[in-house]
């Protein structure tokens, strides 16, 4: 039996929905695309279940640039279905859960919808927060060419003024997610606000300054007690509430000159110096840091970052900080797992910082030396390592992760010099899907003013 198919195809391949029934769950394939999670294809965990958003514009995969698929495992269909993918696919996937319970086995659905040519605001803002939720977690390191970090604590701000946006907070359930996003961050709103009123913030970062931030101040007078006047004019409450009513008023804006970069913590980092040439008696091998076991921002991402030798019945591996890492910063616990071939238990072996303070270092007894995979943790409850082919498969991932970001990056340069005092729009949510990956978060904004003349951070070929 043919699958349904409801309403007319828009001749955009995204906007025919797929409904696929499996045995625990119900997934949303677009274009008849399955979602599978890759670096550059990352999931958000949505109530009920999640989405996967493809972060690559001009995608060489399979996968369309655009493309947001899901899955959900609840009985009845979560909110976010049809806040992203419209009324039509939820009664189509109310009809397949009802085909189910009555033991009948239709197990598929075809819905010809407008989700992708014409995105409501709350697809545009899951996007966007799938976007900052993978710079938080994986933006690139490398020491080689080193990358500027976006600066956390507004890219948290940006995140959480997100996550408060329209229906948004009904996609992950009681609670939302606000305050996991923002953190200790929220200790800066009002010092951030007072910068913004006072005008000695960057006067082209306004708009979208004071939109964020009176979002965050609207949240956190929310989290007082709403229903109770302010005792005092200095209370804490009384103070957040005349912070968000004078960021409502843009005349009342002074215009400063420039950036506060202790206020950013902004610091584009040195690049260290290349670890000492190994003795040619030495046989030196070389691996990748896995970024999905480790901090983001901790150590190299660059590939063969990880260097390990097996001499004299002793295995010592060492491992670059991130150029971004001050010697005062603290550390998390880092160790090592060594693969011997055909085992699946490793060797775990300390590591810690040497004495020129650029690397990690650890050692320990090994008599044999038939190693194939030297792992680096610096998280808690680690996946397993990956080996083999699929080691192979995570290093071409992370290495086009990485040129993605330099070029993100390139173009964010390119338009700070073809408009130095461009304004970001003041609506966190991008305009279209489009924009989603393409336009500028406050977090990138601020580190490339920092930064005037980014020649370290050029291509070969010299272009940004």
């Amino acid at each position: 039996m043919r699958p349904p198919v409801l309403s007319a195809p828009t001749g955009d391949p995204l906007d025919t929905v797929h409904l696929i029934l499996e045995q625990d769950e119900l997934v949303i394939a677009p274009a008849a695309l399955v979602p599978e999670e890759e670096l550059l294809r990352p999931v958000l965990p949505v109530d009920g279940g999640w989405l996967c958003v493809e972060l690559r514009t001009r995608s060489g995969s399979r996968v369309h640039p655009g493309y947001m698929g899901g899955a959900f495992d609840t009985d009845d269909v979560p909110l976010w279905v049809e806040l992203v993918y419209g009324h039509d696919v939820v009664e189509a996937a109310r009809e397949l859960l009802a085909s189910r319970a009555a033991g009948r086995s239709q197990d598929r659905a075809v819905v010809e919808t407008r989700w992708h040519s014409e995105p409501t605001a709350t697809t545009r803002c899951l996007a966007r927060l799938t976007l900052g939720m993978w710079i938080r977690r994986y933006w690139p390191s490398p020491v080689a060419v080193p990358l500027p970090q976006p600066d956390p604590a507004l890219l948290d701000l940006e995140l959480a003024s997100l996550s408060l946006r329209g229906q948004v907070p009904g996609c992950f359930g009681l609670g939302g997610i606000t305050s996991a996003v923002l953190g200790d961050s929220a200790a800066i709103v009002p010092t951030l606000a007072q910068h913004v009123i006072d005008g000695s913030a960057a006067t082209h970062l306004h708009r979208r300054l004071r939109v964020v931030l009176r979002d965050l101040l609207g949240w956190l007078l929310d989290l007082g007690n709403p229903d109770q006047e302010p005792e005092t004019e200095d209370s804490p409450q009384a103070r957040l509430a005349q912070l968000h009513n004078e960021l409502a008023d843009p005349h009342g804006l002074l215009s400063g000159d420039d950036d506060d970069e202790d206020m950013w913590g902004l610091a584009a980092g040195a690049r260290p110096r290349p670890a000492a040439e190994h003795a040619a008696n030495q046989k030196t091998r070389h691996d990748s840091v896995d970024w999905g076991v480790n901090e983001q921002g901790l150590l190299d991402t660059d590939s063969s970052s990880v260097t390990w030798e097996h001499d004299n019945g002793s295995l010592r591996v060492s491992v670059r900080l991130s150029p971004h890492r001050r010697p005062d910063d603290a550390l998390p616990q880092v160790y090592a797992r060594a693969y011997r071939r055909g085992t699946t238990l490793p060797l775990l072996i300390d590591l810690a910082v040497d004495d020129g303070g650029r690397h990690l270092v650890g050692a320990r007894g090994c008599d044999q030396g038939d190693i194939d995979c030297v792992d680096i943790v610096s998280v808690e409850r680690p996946e397993p390592a990956l080996r083999g082919a699929e080691r192979h498969g995570m290093v071409r991932e992370q290495e086009e992760a990485t040129a993605w970001a330099r070029d993100r990056r390139s173009l964010l340069f390119a338009a700070r010099r073809h408009e130095p005092d461009g304004e970001l729009p003041d609506n966190p949510v991008p305009a279209d899907l489009e924009l989603v990956t393409g336009e500028a978060w406050l977090a990138e904004r601020t580190t490339v003013d920092a930064l005037c003349e980014p020649a370290e951070y050029r291509h070969d070929d010299g272009g940004y």
